[in-house]
């Protein structure tokens, strides 16, 4: 079955279909027939089967390119930010003795304005501000 055109493949599969009854047929019996992915195309469930799992892949693709498109340029407002240093390239050394050296916060790609007060505490450090500041992005920057 290699030609598309009238009289080829897909017509084969239509006519196989008439002929063993792919309709009808229950889906044990397509299993074990001789042509069982001709038949089960052919069978009307099937296609709606497909239909479905289609539309359900290609929502939860959209929602997916959705959300991470939806995330560029949002604008986030705090007066309180913390950072929590959870793993370092150097494993010999403790998290509590992380060697962050600056760390802040960004609005697309500058400094974001606002005097922030650090503060240190084990493996987590805090900015905080008196008044909100308006920011799309962080950084840090260590001694390595």
């Amino acid at each position: 079955c290699v030609s598309y055109s009238s009289g080829g493949c897909l017509d084969k599969m239509a006519r196989m279909s008439r002929w063993t009854g792919a309709q009808t047929a229950s889906v044990g019996s397509v299993l074990f027939s001789s042509y069982p992915l001709s038949i089960f195309v052919a069978k009307r469930r099937s296609n709606l089967l497909f239909l479905l799992l289609l539309v359900i892949f290609c929502l939860d693709l959209f929602t997916a390119l959705g959300t991470m498109a939806g995330l560029r340029g949002v604008v986030h407002e705090s007066k309180l930010a913390r950072f929590v240093v959870s793993e370092l390239r150097d494993p010999t050394i403790a998290v509590e003795e992380h060697n962050i050296r600056s760390v802040g916060l960004l609005y697309d790609g500058c400094h974001a304005s606002g005097g922030h007060n650090v503060t240190r505490n084990g493996n987590s450090i805090v900015l905080a501000s008196s008044d909100p500041v308006r920011f799309t992005g962080w950084y840090f920057t260590t001694s390595m």
